[in-house]
């Protein structure tokens, strides 16, 4: 299910993932768009809306890494820089926020040629349990899927 979404102007991914509570990455795919800086004032965004969220926001204190915030949370970095569209270049700062998995999330990243049965499989999970908290899954190789611990 889907919302739809007219950016204005001075929005950014950032902040609409924010206003929507999804990963960054999630708005650029659902769009077809190469990277999160091609949006402009009167474009219309595709928005998923999840049966139910698997992340929430933390807020950047002033001498968090993201490993810090990888390794006390419990999640890769890889997956932090996936779910927020970032790379290990990037500056974070005190009181900006980003997306991470909920307690008890579990994140895992298809890979070339998976299906959903076998994705079930890997991770010890009801096919539809996965559905319920990945509104659509395109199994394409790399894409972030939540699943309850």
């Amino acid at each position: 299910m889907y919302k739809t979404y007219v950016v204005q102007k001075g929005d950014t991914m950032e902040a609409i993932a924010k206003k929507f509570q999804i990963p960054v990455y999630e708005l650029v795919i659902n769009n077809g768009l190469e990277n999160a800086y091609e949006i402009i004032p009167g474009m219309r965004l595709q928005i998923p809306i999840n049966k139910r969220s698997a992340f929430q926001f933390y807020t950047i204190k002033p001498g968090d890494t993201l490993y810090s915030i990888a390794r006390d949370n419990g999640i890769s970095l890889e997956y932090i820089l996936l779910l927020n569209g970032m790379n290990m270049n990037e500056y974070i700062y005190p009181n900006q926020q980003i997306l991470i998995p909920k307690e008890k999330i579990g994140i895992y990243v298809t890979k070339p040629g998976e299906t959903l049965q076998k994705l079930a499989r890997q991770i010890n999970h009801d096919p539809v349990e996965i559905l319920g908290y990945n509104e659509q899954i395109f199994l394409l190789p790399d894409q972030l899927i939540a699943y309850k611990k």
